[in-house]
């Protein structure tokens, strides 16, 4: 019976976070009217999902993004039909589901692989609370975006092969990785490059574990890389036949669609005056503009800038070589500075808490790695892998320009590792016994250790806010703007 009981608070213990995340993305998105009510893509999506498969199809240019763009949507919303309740419903519910496995499965599962610490419950319903505070300004969890979901399906991949991993191969684990493998695959794009990075990470694994255990078979070997590739070639297929099939027969009508390749060459001179664009104040950069002046020269790009900036100056991905190769060191301080922006989750305007929070859990994550990383080892082994995938996946953003909504992985990456290790709570720990204990006295207070990890710690946010402070200066739109709010 004392068995039972325990296995039962145990599951109640795993549970119950996701339980609480699902629950409270639900509470707060049903009640609202629409997911499409600010974005322009979400509001043309969900015309061509409510009209697909009908004979007064709506057709548009969102539908570059390929299948995972429509489904399951369009079974969602005919299921809406079938059974007469708010067409938005069952997307609502599928989002607070991709927002509640994110916050207390997907992303605590990976920082207990990497950090080799359990990752205890309360501190997973923390990370939800959080991810929520920071997140929704984006527009990443309340607008019908294939933001949240494409993270979901990636995590979704990335714990499919860390139960490899763990576990050792599987048919069925195989037959997972291959299915999230193709959804990746498959997407809009940002996911690819980092979907072949978790792919480097599973084979890796899988070569360990077979010079470990020379028993397998060939025969099984094989029935397993089936399994896996099988899936993944489906998928693939399905979606590449919708993009040059059916997308391709609206084109040859006239309809205007650019595929993905299109958007990028727009996107590279497009965006060549912005750090940040989306949601609240606009971000300059003058120094991406000016690399742009020295390559078409002063009287060329006067000309050009206008046309440019509407996305009629589509740039090859060799020209935008050139352009790099020819200013690498302006690029990378370009570069760094979309970096810093993705790493600066403020919702579009200068808010000082949202900001604070995640300052401080980027320094607990590099407290963390500077702590426990002390070999080469350590750092470059196949765990490797999945943090590079992470990195990868913001690239776009990088090259192009930052959306918030779009750099929610590295953010998330960051919180979970801060706020599931044991290291911030440890600390916490330690100093209420302190307090608790009469520990610390004015008295010998000269007696004690400098708190050097604190102090730096105290440098490290007054330099990121500066810095933060010195791009919304550049914009001198409105004081308002550049007063930090603290709501």
């Amino acid at each position: 019976m004392g068995e039972v009981m325990k296995d039962k608070r145990e599951i109640i213990l795993k549970s119950y976070p996701f339980i609480f995340a699902f629950v409270l993305m639900c509470v707060y998105l049903i009640p609202k009217e629409t997911m499409a009510g600010i974005s322009g893509d979400a509001a043309e999506m969900w015309q061509v999902i409510k009209s697909y498969g009908t004979e007064d199809m709506y057709v548009s240019y969102v539908l570059y993004k390929g299948l995972l763009a429509l489904y399951p949507y369009v079974w969602l919303y005919k299921l809406t039909l079938l059974l007469g309740v708010n067409e938005w419903l069952f997307v609502k519910i599928f989002y607070a589901f991709a927002f509640a496995y994110i916050t207390t499965v997907g992303l605590p599962n990976l920082v207990e692989m990497l950090t080799e610490k359990k990752t205890v419950h309360y501190r997973k319903l923390f990370l939800a609370l959080i991810c929520a505070y920071i997140w929704l300004p984006s527009l990443a969890l309340t607008e019908f975006m294939v933001d949240l979901p494409s993270f979901m399906y990636f995590l979704l991949l990335v714990n499919s092969v860390i139960g490899i991993y763990r576990y050792g191969i599987k048919w069925s684990r195989m037959l997972l990785t291959g299915i999230w493998l193709g959804f990746n695959l498959g997407g809009s794009g940002q996911y690819t490059a980092p979907a072949m990075c978790v792919m480097i990470f599973l084979l890796v694994v899988v070569w360990k574990q077979l010079c470990v255990n020379k028993n397998i078979k060939p025969l099984n070997l094989v029935a397993n890389a089936c399994v896996l590739l099988i899936p993944t070639f489906l998928l693939k297929t399905g979606n590449n036949y919708f993009l040059n099939v059916v997308v391709g027969e609206f084109r040859q009508a006239g309809a205007y669609i650019p595929s993905g390749l299109e958007w990028l060459e727009k996107g590279l001179s497009r965006f060549m005056n912005a750090y940040r664009v989306g949601m609240g104040v606009e971000l300059p950069s003058n120094l991406n503009q000016a690399i742009y002046q020295i390559h078409l020269g002063y009287e060329g790009f006067a000309e050009l800038q206008e046309n440019i900036l509407m996305g009629g100056y589509p740039m090859s991905i060799s020209e935008y070589l050139k352009i790099v190769l020819s200013q690498p060191v302006n690029f990378i301080f370009c570069f760094l500075e979309k970096f810093f922006i993705s790493l600066s989750p403020d919702g579009g305007w200068f808010r000082f808490l949202p900001l604070f929070i995640f300052y401080t859990c980027i320094y607990i994550t590099l407290f963390i790695f500077v702590s426990r990383c002390k070999t080469i080892k350590q750092i470059f082994n196949v765990k490797f892998w999945l943090v590079f995938a992470f990195l990868w996946a913001i690239v776009p953003a990088i090259v192009m320009v930052v959306e918030l909504r779009c750099v929610i992985q590295i953010q998330g990456l960051i919180m979970a590792v801060a706020i599931c290790d044991e290291c911030i709570w440890k600390k916490i720990e330690q100093l209420w016994k302190g307090i608790k204990n009469k520990k610390y006295k004015w008295s010998n207070i000269g007696e004690s250790k400098i708190p050097y990890a604190f102090l730096l710690y105290c440098c490290f946010i007054i330099v990121c806010f500066l810095h933060m402070s010195s791009l919304y200066e550049a914009v001198g739109v409105d004081a308002s703007i550049m007063t930090m709010s603290f709501k």
